[in-house]
């Protein structure tokens, strides 16, 4: 739940470092339709409990991830001012080489075990999945993304996550999210939808 919470803000916070790196204003309508978003995907995160809502508190962990935000905040920006025409194959090659490289220093320092003897069955197809599917392809299509789009545009998308995946656990595990988590979906859907509308014409204004 925190992280989902925080998460909502890596959009904004984007979008108020491109102020700095490309020059981009945004428009009092545009600082409303993030507020909005992002309180209807935390409604959705919260599965519209104001009891969950209320228990919402910080820790040191959260405090690591915040700082991580800025870090994915700023590789958006930094992605878009030194990219020069790169394939995005040839962009997430180096990325996973160079952090492959990271953290084999890490392992080596630490002394962390690999325990491969570990990763069979369901445990070796999960791992799979998110190799193949959550690195290698969503990674491309990030970077191909990026050549083209502004980083707050892509960043803006974040906001429809939580109501896809809660979809997707409706639909798969047959898990009745309740008229309220609907009600926020539809919202943050909508929201989405209207965020990038907003961007992209005002990008070409």
């Amino acid at each position: 739940l925190n992280t989902g919470a925080l998460y909502t803000l890596t959009p904004l916070l984007t979008a108020l470092l491109s102020i700095f790196f490309f020059k981009d204003k945004i428009s009092l309508r545009q600082y409303l339709i993030f507020f909005v978003a992002a309180i209807s995907t935390c409604g959705v995160i919260f599965k519209g409990s104001l009891d969950l809502l209320l228990s919402f508190s910080l820790n040191n962990g959260d405090l690591v991830f915040f700082a991580s935000m800025f870090l994915m905040a700023f590789y958006s920006i930094f992605l878009k001012t030194l990219q020069r025409d790169e394939k995005p194959i040839v962009m997430v090659f180096s990325i996973l080489l160079g952090g492959s490289f990271w953290m084999a220093i890490i392992l080596l320092i630490f002394d962390i075990p690999l325990n491969w003897h570990l990763v069979k069955g369901e445990f070796a197809v999960n791992i799979a999945y998110l190799i193949v599917m959550t690195t290698l392809f969503t990674l491309y299509l990030y970077q191909k993304a990026t050549t083209v789009l502004n980083p707050k545009i892509i960043m803006s998308y974040t906001y429809i996550n939580p109501a896809v995946v809660a979809i997707l656990v409706s639909v798969l595990s047959d898990v009745n999210l309740g008229f309220k988590v609907w009600f926020f979906i539809v919202i943050s859907c909508m929201v989405t939808v209207l965020l990038q509308y907003i961007l992209h014409k005002e990008k070409k204004i």
